[in-house]
């Protein structure tokens, strides 16, 4: 394994083959994603020429969308610095914000079933209260073999 320097230098090009790669390898055109990572079919174009970089955000995105852990993104240790934090860093620190909005997202989905719940839970009491009603209603009118 080749032992990478604290200040190696990111190399958009080869970050641009590699996201093209697994990009491929999934199935996925450009348009289609460049949708996914909420950036324009140009943007993407850029990123995987090599002519632009990605933002941080969008990196994470883009491993979770191909499925791949970030380091294989960036290559193969992912020690690649960017500023003051290596780049892996950063997206362990956007992690824990992506696992806060997910912790949102999952309250409002629970929150959402609870009260579809809440409504089948009482048209079901009302329809058992209508057989009840045609039951009595039929024991009244000398119909009292019903099955229980």
């Amino acid at each position: 394994m080749k032992e990478l320097s604290k200040f190696s230098t990111f190399n958009a090009k080869e970050f641009g083959h590699r996201l093209k790669t697994y990009r491929l390898r999934l199935g996925k055109d450009q348009a289609e994603f460049a949708s996914l990572l909420e950036v324009s079919p140009r943007t993407l174009l850029e990123i995987e020429a090599g002519r632009t970089e990605m933002k941080i955000s969008t990196l994470y995105l883009a491993a979770e969308v191909l499925k791949v852990p970030v380091s294989a993104l960036l290559g193969e240790d992912g020690v690649i610095v960017n500023s003051f934090n290596t780049i892996q860093q950063e997206a362990n620190a956007h992690q824990g914000v992506r696992n806060v909005h997910q912790v949102h997202l999952d309250r409002e989905w629970m929150q959402h079933n609870n009260k579809r719940f809440e409504f089948l839970e009482g048209e079901l009491r009302r329809r058992e209260g209508h057989i009840e009603a045609l039951e009595q209603r039929l024991k009244e009118f000398g119909r009292n073999d019903l099955p229980q």
